[in-house]
C-alpha cells in the first residue's frame, strides 16, 4: 500500500503555499532571528498550574518551616530531609516560575514531578515542530484566524493540521527528508499526548525513512528523478535519540522485541513507496542491530 493512502488529497491552495514558502528563502534566517523572541515567549507562556499553585511553598523555605506540621527547622535544608517533629520527609525544589526554593510534602512532590514530566514532553514536541520558521509563521497565522472567528482549538491540533498539509506538499515535491521531519513532529505530539502506541508506530515509520536515506529533490520531472535518487541507503542512519525513544516506548507499552518487529514490518509495508530501496525486512535487520540489548 502506497504512502499516499495515508493522507487526504492535496488542497487547491497547496501550490500557492509552496510558492509563498519558496519566496521567503531570501533573508529567512534574519527574519527568523527576529521571530525567536516571540517564539521563546510563547514557550514560556505555557501554563503550569501545579507549579503555579506551589509558589507559596517558597515561604516554608524562607522561614525554615516544615510544610507538614509547621515545626520550626534549625535551618532551611538544601536537600531532602526529615522533620524532627512529625518525622515526615521534606523535599526541596526550585520553582520554575519564580526560581525560588520551595519546601514540599511527599504528596506535593509526586504531583509536581508528574506535571514537570508532562510539560517536558509537551515543550519538546513544540520545540521540534515550531522551531522551523515556516511552521511557526503558519501557526501564528492560523491562531490569529481562529481567534478572529472565535474558535478555540488545542495548539497540538492546530500544529497537526499544519504538519499534515506540509507533508502532502513535501511528498508531491519529492522532498522526503522534509516529509520525514513532519512525521517526526507528529510522533512528538502523539508522545506528548500519551498516545504511546500510535507514537511508537509513527516513530518506527520515521526510522524506516531514515534507514532508506531520504533526499530532498524539490522536483517532479522525470529527468531529475532519473539522475538523483529519492532515497539513498548509503546516507541512511539510525539516530541514537530515536533508538532511545523506541526503548522507552517498549517499556511503557510492556512489549517484547518480537512485538516491535511486527509493528515495524506492518507499518513499513503500509507506507513504503516503490522507490525505497530497502524492504521492511532488510530495514528491520539494520534497526534491530542498534535496538537489541540482550532482552527477549
Amino acid at each position: 500500500m502506497g504512502i499516499f493512502n495515508l493522507f487526504k488529497k492535496k488542497g487547491a491552495n497547496d501550490s500557492k503555499a509552496n510558492a509563498e514558502r519558496t519566496s521567503l528563502e531570501t533573508g529567512v534566517f534574519d527574519i527568523w532571528k527576529n521571530e525567536r523572541e516571540e517564539y521563546n515567549n510563547y514557550l514560556k507562556s505555557i501554563k503550569r498550574p501545579v507549579e503555579e499553585s506551589f509558589i507559596s511553598s517558597s515561604e516554608f523555605f524562607k522561614s525554615a518551616t516544615c510544610p507538614y506540621c509547621g515545626f520550626k527547622l534549625a535551618k532551611s535544608p538544601s536537600k531532602k530531609t526529615k522533620c524532627k517533629n512529625c518525622h515526615n520527609d521534606i523535599y526541596v525544589r526550585t520553582n520554575l516560575i519564580t526560581k525560588e526554593k520551595m519546601l514540599l510534602t511527599e504528596e506535593q512532590i509526586k504531583e509536581l514531578d508528574k506535571e514537570r514530566e508532562e510539560m517536558a514532553a509537551k515543550v519538546h514536541a513544540l520545540e521540534i515542530t515550531l522551531s522551523d520558521y515556516y511552521t511557526w509563521m503558519e501557526f501564528k497565522k492560523v491562531k490569529k484566524q481562529l481567534s478572529e472567528e472565535n474558535k478555540n482549538f488545542k495548539d497540538f491540533d492546530t500544529i497537526w493540521g499544519i504538519l499534515n498539509k506540509q507533508q502532502i506538499e513535501y511528498a508531491r515535491q519529492n522532498n522526503w527528508g522534509l516529509f520525514r521531519n513532519s512525521r517526526y513532529g507528529m510522533f512528538a505530539i502523539l508522545n506528548a499526548e500519551k498516545r504511546f502506541k500510535e507514537a511508537l508506530e509513527m516513530l518506527l515509520e520515521v526510522c524506516y525513512y531514515d534507514i532508506n536515506g531520504p533526499n530532498n529533490l524539490s522536483a517532479t520531472n522525470g529527468n531529475t528523478l532519473k539522475q538523483f535518487p529519492l532515497f539513498d541507503p548509503e546516507s541512511g542512519i539510525t539516530a541514537p535519540a530515536l533508538i532511545s525513544s523506541i526503548k522507552e516506548l517498549k517499556e511503557q507499552l510492556n512489549l517484547r522485541w518480537v512485538d516491535i518487529k511486527t509493528i515495524f514490518i506492518e507499518r513499513a509495508t503500509k507506507v513504503r513507496i516503490k522507490t525505497m530501496p530497502l524492504s521492511p525486512e532488510k530495514a528491520w535487520e539494520i534497526l534491530y542491530d542498534d535496538l537489541y540489548n540482550g532482552q527477549d
